[in-house]
């Protein structure tokens, strides 16, 4: 089908006369429909319902700037009306500044300014200079392309009977998929009063973990804490994702909090006791192996969170925010609080 668009033109600044035509042909020769609001007086008429009307019903608005464009106050008032309804009314709207470099160069500082900056700063607004006519198309082929519109077709190309009853029974199930997809959807208190159970299922299970000092010749009294606090710690580097190597080294003093030099640099836990809590976590369905392609020669397991985990531990530490007091984050026992002069913090 042939899709032709709708461009409504206004303008800034006096004398554009000749530059509105030449954008009507321009436009014309494009295959599109014009409209020129000034010419049919529209923009400056007092009913602002015929305003309105004329700008939504177009797909593309056109605002010519003449070199120097120094209006009254009523007339850029007019034209950041129209600019307003159509950005409003989803309508791209394109600037194009006519004439060189030097004469458009103290545009920016006139009363013009700050509609060229608004439509820079707009998700639907492009500002353009078109020093010679024949970049006009190109202008207008950007914005086109930019801000891709549904158009009008000729009611000949209008799709069948049966074609139209086709989309309108798709559209209607489309709809009906969405609310039962909604109806499906968690509800977040729900979904939050099914976390408080994992986090009291957590907290009533504890592990012990050994932890090989450098000086000793067998493992070390374990640590004890809850999987929860254990998830807590582990947390943050399991967003990511980490390898068991890796794991085992962080866990004596990111997890254990023991200071660095008192552990052995490699191997500080058991890699099968490792296992055992990563499962124990993988069974609550918080986190996975990882199924990212590695090299043959590669042996280490990798795990991360599983999206239930992601939003499990943003809920959690979430929580612990809306507590407060956590002042001592980022900091372990080799840089104490007191060093740092924050004891009245």
């Amino acid at each position: 089908m042939k899709i032709r668009y709708q461009f409504a033109i206004a303008s800034v600044g006096e004398g554009l006369q000749d530059v509105r035509e030449r954008l009507v042909k321009t436009i014309v020769n494009m295959g599109h429909m014009p409209i020129d609001l000034v010419a049919v007086d529209i923009i400056d008429s007092p009913d602002t319902e015929t305003v309105s009307r004329h700008v939504r019903r177009s797909d593309y608005l056109v605002v010519a700037v003449g070199p120097n464009a120094e209006v009254g106050a009523g007339s850029i008032e007019r034209i950041e009306h129209v600019v307003s309804l159509a950005l409003g009314a989803g309508v791209p709207v394109i600037a194009l500044l006519f004439g060189d470099a030097s004469q458009t160069a103290g545009l920016e500082e006139s009363s013009t300014g700050r509609l060229l900056s608004r439509l820079r700063e707009s998700s639907g607004g492009l500002v353009r200079h078109v020093e010679i006519p024949l970049q006009t198309p190109q202008a207008l082929h950007e914005l086109l392309d930019g801000h891709e519109r549904p158009g009008w077709v000729s009611a000949k190309e209008m799709p069948s009977a049966d074609v139209a009853s086709e989309l309108v029974r798709l559209t209607k199930e489309n709809a009906q998929l969405q609310q039962k997809v909604a109806a499906l959807a968690e509800p977040a208190a729900v979904r939050e009063a099914r976390w408080e159970v994992v986090v009291r299922t957590m907290e009533e299970n504890k592990l012990l973990i050994p932890v090989w000092n450098k000086a000793a010749t067998v493992w070390e009294q374990p640590v004890e804490m809850t999987l929860y606090t254990f998830f807590i710690r582990m947390g943050p580097q399991l967003a990511g994702e980490i390898s068991a190597a890796d794991a085992v080294e962080f866990i004596p003093t990111g997890v254990c909090q023991l200071e660095s030099r008192d552990a052995r640099p490699s191997w500080v836990v058991p890699l099968h006791s490792l296992n055992l809590w990563l499962t124990d976590l993988m069974a609550l369905k918080l986190i996975r192996p990882s199924r990212r392609k590695r090299q043959a020669k590669d042996q280490n397991q990798y795990w991360r969170l599983t999206r239930e985990g992601r939003a499990f531990l943003s809920y959690v530490r979430r929580s612990a925010l809306h507590s407060g007091g956590h002042r001592h984050v980022g900091f372990t026992k080799e840089y104490r609080i007191s060093d740092l002069n924050l004891e009245d913090a």
